[in-house]
Parts: structure tokens; C-alpha cells; sequence
């Protein structure tokens, strides 16, 4: 639960799992380990560009932090980070043969056709391209480090033009069994305001997080981590600019339940293999909400020594997911809950990504990582078969480059 992972809980949520990827790479998160405070003061800078196909949605993210130390128990760090973003998005889906009547230069009309559907395909309506639009966050950390135990508190704030967010976190992580062992519980706390630009409209919601987590060294070559975490959401959790069509209704704004809890499961197991002096990692995570949501998500890793001290790491990985109990592309009528979506990204598909990293340390002093990462959306990885068509299918690329210095 670093102020990264906070950061990520509380931005608008088309950009939460960007910022969760472009804040992965090497040098970027503190290690998770008790009684070790920083010897040196250390500065890092990221760049990372996201690009969606067929012209849709760009971002641009900015990311420095900073730590050092104050006594030899105390030591304190700050992030900023910025995110830049504009383009087109899927607002809502409607069947291939409802009536769409352009009025004007550009408004799109949509009736709320009380005729029969003649071609149940879903299409997708885009957004015209928006501006660019930034988004600033900052937030501090101070940790005490005990002898075996490490305390830490951080909060920040999180600005955009239609999201305003606090961030607050507290983790305590503790060496056991002769420091084979660490120990983690961590608690966090956001709370968003969210007015959006294009409706007169003033919305709160908050979440509450609690993680658990433990580090394992099972030898002088391996270790295993596993965490069990909970998110407790309430109040307004429907996206405020993505919208549903109802046959014989019409167009109404996406309307989900003002209540969301959501479990989650990771686990990982790292071992080296002096063979060739490289290290592999494998990743599963399980991920459930009372939404209806069940996830499972695969990554490896092969972390490879290639001479001239760079390090290069391949990695890959796979997600799949049911869709949420109250999503279709389009509905043939109301439902008794009152609660509706068609946002894509809550219907059942599966994702299959892969990358690269490449990373040198100069000096003991100063290391550069570089990476890049394509990822696929198709409705057809989802695991047990499609349950949507290809309609929202989509792909994008992520580029990120970190540097980072030690003084």
C-alpha cells in the first residue's frame, strides 16, 4: 500500500490501471522489508506514454520522487506525479440497427427506439476528442524504524478537473524468524469529490483499505510473498460520463450500486538459478467483489544479466474476468435493482500482455531502467469462452523510462 498504490485508488478510474502499470518499473516503490531505514538520499524521475488503438485515448505521465533520511531511524519521501491525457473513449453501446440522428455540426441523437431490433449487434458510440486534461498529485511519507519493526505514515491530494481526492496511509511491517520474515498490515483511507465538467452535478465517494501481506526467504536462492487485501467503497461509484441504452427507454447516465467491497489475493514466488546468474518470478493474483467480479491474473518474469551491468527482464501476462452482475452492452428493458453499465472494462474478456525492461546501474550511484509493454483486451481470451462479442475489443502500448539517483 504505498502512496503509488494510493494514488492509483483514487484517480479518475479510466486511469487507475495505467498509472498501477506505469509505476512498476524497477526503483520507482520502496522494497517491503522492517528495520533497514535509507542510507543515502535518493531522487527518482519517470516518464511513461500510454496509447490506446485506433486513436483513442493518450496519456502522458510524469513521476518524481524522493526520499532520505533524517537520524538513523527516521527517514522521509515525497512523490509527485502528473498525468496528461486527452482523445476519444467508448460512452456508450447501442444495437447496429437503432436510429442515430446527427443534429447539427456534431450531437448525436439517440432515440429510444420502440421498434424491434433488427440487428442486435453492439456498436460503440465514441466521445468526441477531448482536450487535454492533467491531473496532479503529491504526497508525503515519514517512516521510524525500530529494531525489528518499521513504521509508516503518508497522506497527499490528488487534482483534476472534475476529481479531487485525499489520500491517507499507515503500514507497519515487522522482521520475525531471524529477518527470514516480514510482516505486513496496512491501512488506507481516500476520499474522492467528483464534478464533472459536462453535468451540474456534485458526487462523494470513499474507500477504506486494510492489507495484509508476508515475505518468506525459504533459502539462499528462493522466497515467496503472499497478501490478502479489502476495499470498502460507498457513495457515488458510477462513472459520471459513461451512459446505457434501454430499448423503449432511451439513453440514461451509467447508474452502479453505491456500495462496492472487493477482495483480493497475491501471491508470488521468486527464485535464482546460478546457472545464469538470472532470477524468475511468477505471479497470481484472485481478485472478487460483491459486484459479481471474479479475476484471475498470471504474469511471469526472467530477470537476465546481459554483461556491461544491464540487466534485461521479459516478462508476460495473462487476465481474465466475468462481467459485473449488472452489465450488457445494451439492455431490451429496466430491471428491478435500478442499476446499469456498459462500460467495457466490467464485462467478462481477457488480456493477454507482454514486455520488456531494460535497466543498467552506473556507479553504485545512478541506474536507468527503459521499458516497453503491448497489451491485447479481446472478449474471446476470457477464460471459459466469450461472453460478449469483439464489440469493445481493444489494444495499447505502454513506454516508460525511470532514472535514479543515489547521493
Amino acid at each position: 500500500m504505498a502512496p503509488e498504490g494510493a494514488a492509483v485508488a483514487a484517480t479518475n478510474p479510466s486511469l487507475a490501471a495505467l498509472t498501477a502499470a506505469a509505476l512498476a518499473l524497477p526503483g520507482m516503490t520502496p522494497p517491503a522489508e522492517a528495520g533497514a531505514p535509507y542510507e543515502n538520499v535518493e531522487m527518482a524521475f519517470q516518464y511513461s506514454h500510454y496509447q490506446e488503438s485506433q486513436d483513442r485515448v493518450h496519456v502522458d505521465v510524469y513521476h518524481g520522487a524522493f526520499r532520505a533520511p533524517v537520524t538513523g531511524r527516521v527517514d522521509l519521501g515525497a512523490n509527485w506525479i502528473e498525468d496528461t491525457w486527452g482523445g476519444a473513449s467508448p460512452v456508450l453501446s447501442v444495437p447496429a440497427s437503432t436510429p442515430l440522428v446527427l443534429s447539427g455540426a456534431s450531437t448525436l441523437t439517440i432515440a429510444k427506439n420502440d421498434q424491434p431490433i433488427t440487428d442486435k449487434r453492439p456498436v460503440q458510440i465514441m466521445s468526441s476528442a477531448s482536450p487535454h486534461e492533467t491531473r496532479r498529485q503529491q504526497d508525503f511519507r515519514a517512516a521510524y524504524y525500530f529494531d525489528d519493526v518499521a513504521v509508516e505514515l503518508a497522506g497527499g491530494q490528488s487534482n483534476e478537473p472534475d476529481w479531487n481526492s485525499d489520500l491517507y496511509r499507515a503500514e507497519t511491517l515487522w522482521d520475525v524468524n531471524q529477518k527470514m520474515t516480514t510482516l505486513t498490515l496496512g491501512f488506507g483511507f481516500v476520499t474522492n469529490n467528483i464534478h464533472p465538467t459536462t453535468r451540474d452535478i456534485r458526487k462523494h465517494n470513499s474507500e477504506r483499505a486494510v492489507q495484509l501481506g508476508l515475505t518468506h526467504i525459504l533459502d539462499k536462492q528462493s522466497l515467496i510473498q503472499a497478501g490478502l487485501s479489502f476495499t470498502d467503497a460507498t457513495g457515488f461509484l458510477s462513472h459520471p460520463y459513461k451512459k446505457v441504452f434501454i430499448q423503449n427507454v432511451g439513453v440514461i447516465f451509467d447508474a452502479r450500486p453505491d456500495h462496492r467491497q472487493q477482495w483480493a489475493f497475491t501471491s508470488s514466488y521468486l527464485r535464482h538459478f546460478d546457472f545464469s546468474d538470472a532470477a524468475l518470478q511468477l505471479d497470481y493474483r484472485f481478485y472478487s467483489d460483491d459486484w459479481g467480479i471474479r479475476a484471475h491474473t498470471f504474469e511471469a518474469a526472467w530477470r537476465q544479466p546481459v554483461g556491461g551491468g544491464w540487466m534485461v527482464t521479459p516478462r508476460i501476462r495473462y487476465h481474465s474476468q466475468n462481467e459485473a452482475d449488472f452489465f450488457a452492452p445494451y439492455f431490451l428493458g429496466l430491471n428491478s435493482s435500478g442499476n446499469y453499465t456498459s462500460d467495457y472494462r466490467l464485462s467478462g474478456f481477457g488480456a493477454i500482455s507482454g514486455g520488456v525492461s531494460l535497466g543498467k546501474r552506473w556507479f553504485d550511484r545512478l541506474s536507468l531502467d527503459v521499458g516497453f509493454e503491448y497489451y491485447e483486451h479481446r472478449s474471446a481470451l476470457q477464460l471459459g469462452g466469450a461472453t460478449v462479442s469483439s464489440y469493445a475489443d481493444v489494444s495499447f502500448y505502454l513506454v516508460n523510462a525511470a532514472l535514479k539517483f543515489e547521493f
